[in-house]
């Protein structure tokens, strides 16, 4: 797969030529640590940067799931979205090609930029009027935030929903560290699937200077079949082929690597650079009928280099931080669409991004964070449907400037209060070039669109006493403006009411009020909160008749109510019990004309209630023998998406069950695994009507049993 950087040099050639939930528990953190193994009463202290300076996780006002390094092994979990539905309020489709769509609080969005925040390490992975969530292998991570309510004063645009925070271990200057993990799994009905993973860690110049490197290549089995209908050849028989069933078409192979230096020339600087590579390619999405067979493929890759590097330096007041990122990004999808035919996308991206901030404690009870963000992106889509005589590019290009900060003053010892405030300007500029439907020329009038925001947020907390936080805030999310594609620009023409070229930014106000408990040395703990949100001009598909294709139109957005309520129990030493629940309802202010929408709608792919629960238990046996043992589960309610052409009713209720357990000596372990073991095999997603005449959605991996071996220096 070409990577953003040759797709440009191609193109310009061509135009010569042609024209485990940590949930909010403190003790969470400790299932399966030393801490737990060992008959430790006390639970450590879990610090969070949630707010771009280290807290204790129990006293940030913002509802935060935090996953430990410890509980994502325990998990047995293969990559981010596995364990990241633990989070109360969250749900994830994967839309294959190692892309997801995340839903979090009733946010979320296949279109435009990304509604939730996302981050590998201190770098948004932004896709720039695409919503990128790529998929993230849970090996060598040191925790992964989840910061749910809009979060735009302090990580900026597309963090409506929340962010999630993927935060990767970095090297360590004193001792040489390694781990390697291999495992082969079962599938029912399926192929066998396997991976190995690697991570050393090489102190170069002890307490000085030390590379981290971790390695990862996977192989995923198909599950999903497709059904070959045949052909009949008139007067020609010997031409006919016959139909039948090509078994496991959706297998992926994947491969990762990334490799961190890092330099602490004194105890107060400290910097560290980090090169990511990511490269899976899939051979048809995993959607299928009731049946798992699929009526044609779904090609699909994701391919991305991210190059970064931060520094940080200690004053005595506080802190300096800047950080670079580089994405260099591609993402191919190539379809058979009903009435359209053959469908190749690609989608070239390359962003840059730069943060400046402090943050310090500048007198008594005063906390403050300031910083300056800026952005620079390019995003190249080719789109190719030949039966239909389409062959377009469209170039988009954002400078985006942000300055931002917050200030929190405390009060007395129990009360606090939190104001920040974020202002945005961005240039976008698209140029569309090729032929659009029909072959047809595309508009060549440039679009240009300046646009600019605030985005504030404010914080009242009160700790009722040592171990009770009680809080109230009010914040806002915003998302900048989304050009049409420059295939559909011609087609606009056809509509009743067309659409604008490009539609105007949008945002969200979120009134949160919330509680954390803490309990019995912090061995039981409950996080609850409860929300309203009012999401403005929220941009909606709307179908071009007689061309399956379709355009962006603005809507009046949604209104938004739910509830969060997670917790922890530590009953004995080693037992570990979480829990979670979430009811959202998202649903549309009012009809959306040329669209399916009518006011009341449910929003797209939303479940309304999900719960979590797992129970993990670590005990000695002998020596330095231990027993280890996880079951979990997770629960969904069925997804509609009234909003999205050519959808044909909801998705199914989803229960999903997962288990491992294992042997765990003090350099090594071993385990059997277990994952959908109920089997589940409803539609995760709203069903669509496939080329078949199928109804076809999403599916689960079938069960899928097998074993697992980690050795660690």
């Amino acid at each position: 797969m070409a990577t953003y950087s040759m797709l440009k040099r191609s193109l310009i050639a061509g135009a010569a030529i042609g024209g485990l939930c940590q949930g909010t528990a403190a003790s969470a953190q400790s299932a399966g640590s030393p801490e737990a193994s060992e008959g430790n009463t006390e639970t450590s202290v879990i610090v969070v940067t949630a707010r771009k300076r280290e807290e204790a996780l129990q006293d940030v006002p913002i509802a935060i799931t935090n996953f430990s390094e410890q509980a994502i092994r325990d998990s047995s979990s293969r990559n981010i979205a596995d364990f990241l539905q633990d989070t109360p309020g969250l749900s994830i489709s994967d839309n294959g090609g190692g892309l997801s769509t995340i839903t979090l609080r009733g946010v979320a969005t296949d279109l435009g930029g990304n509604a939730v925040g996302y981050y590998l390490d201190e770098v948004p992975f932004t896709g720039v009027t695409v919503p990128i969530n790529p998929d993230v292998r849970s090996f060598d991570l040191n925790r992964v935030e989840v910061l749910r309510g809009p979060q735009g004063t302090l990580f900026g645009e597309g963090s409506q929903g929340g962010t999630i925070r993927i935060l990767t271990n970095d090297p360590n200057t004193s001792r040489i560290e390694a781990r390697g993990e291999t495992f082969y799994g079962f599938t029912d009905g399926g192929e066998d699937s396997y991976g190995v993973r690697l991570m050393a860690n090489l102190p170069i110049v002890e307490d000085v200077f030390a590379i981290r490197g971790v390695f990862m290549q996977e192989e995923e089995g198909g599950f999903i079949d497709i059904a070959n209908p045949g052909t009949m050849v008139p007067g020609f028989p010997q031409f006919d082929t016959p139909a039948d069933i090509e078994d496991d078409i959706n297998d992926q192979e994947l491969t990762s690597w990334r490799v961190k230096a890092r330099l602490t020339p004194t105890d107060n600087l400290d910097i560290i650079g980090t090169y990511w590579s990511y490269d899976n390619n899939i051979d048809s999405v995993a959607r299928g009928n009731d049946d798992l067979i699929a009526s044609a493929r779904t090609l699909g890759g994701v391919e991305y280099d991210q190059v970064t590097a931060r520094v940080s330096y200690e004053l005595p007041f506080g802190s300096f931080f800047y950080a670079f990122g580089d994405i260099d990004a591609t993402i191919a999808n190539n379809a058979e669409v009903p009435g359209v035919g053959p469908f190749d996308a690609i989608i070239g991206l390359d962003v840059q991004t730069h943060e400046a901030r402090f943050s310090g404690e500048i007198a008594q009870g005063l906390n403050v964070t300031l910083g300056y963000f800026r952005r620079e992106a390019t995003r190249l889509d080719i789109i190719s449907a030949p039966d239909i005589l389409l062959l377009s590019t469209t170039t988009v290009e954002t400078d985006a400037d942000a300055l931002f900060g917050e200030v929190e003053y405390a009060f007395t010892d129990r009360l606090r209060f939190a104001a920040g405030l974020r202002y945005f300007d961005e240039t976008l500029n698209s140029v569309e070039a090729g032929t659009g439907f029909g072959g047809g020329p595309l508009p060549s009038i440039p679009i240009d669109e300046d646009s600019s925001d605030f985005s504030p947020r404010f914080i009242l907390s009160f700790d009722a006493t040592d171990d009770v936080l009680l809080y109230a805030s009010a914040a806002r999310g915003f998302r900048g403006a989304q050009p049409q594609a420059g295939a559909v620009l011609p087609l606009l023409a056809l509509l009743p009411d067309p659409p604008p070229q490009i539609l105007s930014p949008d945002s969200i106000w979120t009134f949160e009020a919330g509680a954390k408990v803490s309990a019995w040395d912090g061995r039981a703990t409950i996080e609850a909160a409860v929300y309203a949100s009012d999401w403005d001009s929220r941009t909606v598909r709307l179908a071009i008749p007689g061309t399956g294709l379709n355009a962006l139109t603005p809507s009046d957005g949604l209104d938004i109510f739910g509830f969060d309520l997670s917790g922890s129990l530590q009953p004995i030493d080693g037992l570990t019990l979480l829990a979670g629940i979430s009811y959202v309802d998202a649903t549309n202010k009012s009809d959306v004309p040329g669209t399916a929408i009518v006011e009341g709608d449910i929003a797209e792919e939303v479940s309304d209630f999900t719960a979590n629960a797992s129970a993990t238990y670590r005990a000695p046996i002998a020596n330095s023998l231990e027993g280890f043992g996880r079951i979990g589960f997770n629960y969904a309610t069925e997804r509609d998406n009234p909003a999205f052409p050519g959808l044909i009713g909801p998705g199914d209720d989803i229960f999903q069950l997962d288990a491992r357990f294992g042997l765990e000596g003090e350099f090594w372990g071993v385990y059997v695994f277990g994952d959908n073991l109920t089997n589940e095999d409803g539609a995760i997603s709203s069903r669509a009507l496939g080329a078949g005449g199928d109804f076809e959605s999403l599916r689960l991996r079938p069960r899928t049993i097998g074993v697992e071996l980690s050795l660690t220096y």
